[in-house]
């Protein structure tokens, strides 16, 4: 468990670095919509980046998912508020399934034939990867707007 949780204040961290460069973007360009991208906009991409998290919390936890709207973001300063959200559940869902890591839930999504079957573990990884490859679009949209990205990627942690 101990693993995760750091592993987690690693990405957290990270994401601290995202917020400072797209401070940067003027609001025009955080919705500007940039082509070859699959969700269109920095901000669309950020709004969908935490509702992937937010289904997959309500999906381990059997509550109903309430979308997230891009008008729930129409701002860069936004974005840290949602994603403490986001933080208190996702280490909440460690702390309390320490002992479950590995345990496969079964769950079933309307108009899907199979049922889903995940752990915690492959949620939290799936989680942040998902974060990371998204976070990677967003970095390569500010580029196309003109924006010159810093580093990144998980930065060293302190031993």
């Amino acid at each position: 468990m101990d693993d995760l949780l750091r592993m987690y204040q690693w990405i957290k961290n990270t994401r601290t670095t995202l917020y400072e460069y797209l401070d940067q973007l003027t609001p025009g360009d955080f919705t500007r919509e940039v082509s070859g991208f699959g969700h269109g906009s920095i901000r669309d991409t950020m709004v969908h980046t935490i509702d992937s998290y937010r289904f997959w919390i309500s999906l381990y936890n059997r509550e109903e998912h309430r979308p997230l709207s891009i008008r729930d973001c129409q701002s860069v300063t936004r974005l840290p508020r949602l994603f403490r959200e986001i933080d208190e559940v996702m280490e909440s869902l460690v702390r309390h399934n320490s002992g479950w890591l590995d345990e496969v839930v079964t769950r079933r999504i309307e108009g899907v034939d199979k049922p889903l079957r995940f752990s915690v573990r492959w949620l939290f990884a799936h989680m942040i990867t998902h974060e990371f490859h998204h976070k990677g679009q967003v970095v390569s949209m500010g580029r196309a707007l003109g924006y010159e990205p810093p580093d990144t990627d998980l930065s060293l942690p302190e031993l």
